[in-house]
């Protein structure tokens, strides 16, 4: 539907993370290490910056000064996001460019391309 078509274009963070996934699940024992350790990291930053992201909205709402602190929350949400989304990006335009010089693009080796099913996907080398 056009009506939708701009949103569609744009870039979504679930179809970054989607892609990421499948090429690291394609050769988990050269991939995941590296996708786990450098979102781990990603996130362990983040968790140690929310003492500091507290105590700065707290103050600024203590002060009478909510829409500071509404604001503050919003820009720190957004550029905490487009950070994920950048470090996403990069990881996949890596494994992505190392797939196809190191391996080639895979074949498939069936005729179903999807199917719905409620199963995890699990990507771990020693996984069945």
């Amino acid at each position: 539907m056009r009506d939708w078509q701009i949103q569609e274009a744009t870039e979504f963070a679930g179809r970054t993370f989607k892609r990421l996934m499948y090429f690291t699940c394609d050769r988990p024992e050269q991939f995941l290490a590296e996708v786990t350790d450098a979102l781990t990291a990603f996130e362990n930053r983040l968790m140690a910056e929310q003492e500091t992201v507290v105590a700065v909205a707290n103050t600024l709402f203590d002060a009478d000064k909510p829409e500071l602190a509404r604001d503050y929350l919003t820009r720190y949400s957004a550029e905490s996001g487009l950070a994920g989304l950048r470090l996403g990006n990069a990881l996949l335009a890596s494994i992505e460019a190392r797939t196809e010089a190191l391996y080639g693009y895979r074949a498939p080796e069936g005729d179903v391309v999807s199917e719905l099913t409620y199963d995890r996907i699990d990507c771990l080398p020693d996984a069945d």
